[in-house]
């Protein structure tokens, strides 16, 4: 039983030296390919992010980042809302008008016109 507890324990020493060696690059290829070890998630995951960035470097940057300008929203009179700035909202978008405007009819759950003055006109006190 003393030799089976010397070899677990030398088994485990072993593990932890395996364990805390880093990859290092040799000659341009990874020692990751020439190693057998159980690599840890941290790692891996490291390893994963490092090719994207060198594959993908438009990956790695900033993304481009749309403002738009807050809803100017009106009532008029007890039954209607105006949504006075869809026009300008749905261009910042890149989307149609008609297109945002059935989106809000939608997730609303109303009904509505445009007016002249291309002004979202919503049935309902929202």
């Amino acid at each position: 039983m003393a030799q089976f507890e010397a070899d677990l324990a030398d088994e485990n020493a072993n593990d932890d030296e395996v364990a805390e060696e880093k990859p290092t690059k040799q000659g341009g290829e990874e020692a990751w390919l020439k190693s057998d070890r159980d690599y840890a998630y941290d790692e891996l995951l490291d390893r994963v992010f490092n090719i994207l960035k060198q594959n993908n470097p438009e990956l790695a940057g900033e993304k481009k980042k749309y403002t738009i300008v807050p809803p100017s929203i009106h009532r008029e009179g007890n039954k209607k809302t105006i949504f006075a700035n869809v026009a300008e909202i749905s261009k910042r978008l890149h989307r149609p008008a008609e297109h945002v405007i059935q989106f809000l009819f939608a997730e609303l759950g109303t009904t509505g016109s445009i007016d002249g003055s291309q002004r979202l006109i919503i049935k309902g006190h929202l």
